[in-house]
């Protein structure tokens, strides 16, 4: 059996540990028979361990009826790495055999790891790696093989890496290009307002409370839309700030909602009129965002990268449909649903289909007609 020295000097990261420091680490001997367990999500132990002779399985235990294997570890190799972090995995390790393990306790752990911040982030990478093999299966991986490290080079990781980042982008741009609102912007949400706090003759709630038709998912979307058109408006103009402008545009929208067969009623051609201005300045909106996030982010390329790995491609569509769904929802579908009820389920995911053709194959419309 190698000594315990030899067994750390295997280990990636403590590779830029001094020799002396790791030769005063005090490893415990410790033996597991056939079946044994070596730890449990419920351990209460942060020991680490090394692997001197034997193998041992790790599982996934966050359902306790179903365990499901994350990999295997033979001599050299670490175990309880994940909960050195903040949110450990619900793993399990149990003996394949008899085998002998290394322990390091875990008070003279915590102590090395306060020193050397690099091992603790070496760890955890680890445990990010063992977990991302997991997930994606990767046929090459023999059974008998760990993964220390894993490069995320892959098309459909790099798409899942970027979606909260894009969906932060996105936000921030959309406020952006709502950024010179002034008293116009205002004019168009007042309006917008009163077509929301108004009905057309004979229209009753059903419309708005039956989950059958697409106006019954309209309201809130377009209570997001209008609140930040209304927000950013008077802010820009100085006649409130963008916190109280929020408050009677969520109140209307509520109650709206709530009473709508009390409300009054107004021609459906003058809700038309009084909604037209803030249908154009969310269409600006979601136009200039798009197109910046398009600009910035090339998703033919990511389709190209994919190849013909239909995971892959998934992942980059989903990625696509999650951080401009949304901001389609707020500033294209909603607005179109207040004063009339606009096109059917099946002729909107028509629309959408196209503009995510449109992204896609990077055809900008207004650029195209500006050319």
């Amino acid at each position: 059996m190698p000594s315990g020295t030899d067994l750390l000097l295997q280990v990636p990261c403590l590779a830029g540990v001094d020799i002396a420091e790791l030769e005063r680490i005090p490893l415990r001997r410790v033996e597991f028979a056939a079946g044994e367990w070596v730890f449990t999500p419920h351990s209460p132990s942060l020991d680490l361990f090394f692997i001197a002779e034997g193998a041992v399985e790790i599982f996934d235990a966050a359902r306790p009826d179903e365990l499901r294997r994350v990999s295997r570890a033979v001599p050299g190799d670490v175990l309880g790495e994940h909960r050195q972090g903040r949110r450990p995995p619900a793993w399990a390790a149990r003996a394949v055999g008899a085998a002998v393990l290394l322990r390091w306790p875990a008070a003279e752990l915590a102590s090395f790891l306060t020193d050397h911040p690099e091992v603790r982030d070496g760890l955890t990478f680890l445990t990010a790696s063992r977990r991302l093999a997991a997930t994606m299966g990767f046929a090459w991986l023999a059974q008998d093989e760990t993964i220390y490290g894993v490069a995320r080079k892959h098309p459909a990781l790099l798409a899942r890496a970027l979606l909260l980042p894009l969906l932060a982008l996105s936000a921030g741009l959309g406020t952006l290009a709502a950024g010179g609102l002034n008293a116009s912007g205002l004019a168009a949400a007042a309006g917008a307002v009163v077509a929301l706090a108004t009905r057309s003759p004979g229209e009753s709630a059903f419309d708005f409370q039956s989950f059958d038709t697409p106006r019954s998912y309209a309201m809130m979307p377009f209570m997001a839309a209008l609140a930040l058109i209304a927000s950013i408006g008077a802010e820009n103009t100085g006649i409130a700030s963008a916190e109280a402008a929020f408050v009677p545009v969520a109140a209307v929208t509520v109650v709206a909602h709530v009473f709508y067969n009390k409300l009054p009623t107004l021609a459906p051609n003058m809700r038309r009129v009084l909604m037209a201005p803030c249908v154009l300045v969310c269409a600006g909106i979601f136009n200039g965002t798009m197109a910046d996030v398009f600009d910035s982010v090339d998703v033919g390329d990511l389709f190209s990268a994919a190849g013909g790995d239909a995971r892959a491609l998934f992942g980059v569509l989903a990625l696509l449909v999650l951080f401009s769904l949304p901001f389609y929802m707020m500033f294209v579908f909603a607005p179109r649903q207040i004063a009339d009820s606009e096109g059917t389920w099946s002729a909107w995911a028509a629309r959408y289909g196209l503009f995510l053709v449109g992204a896609i194959a990077g055809v900008g419309w207004l650029a195209a007609i500006g050319s």
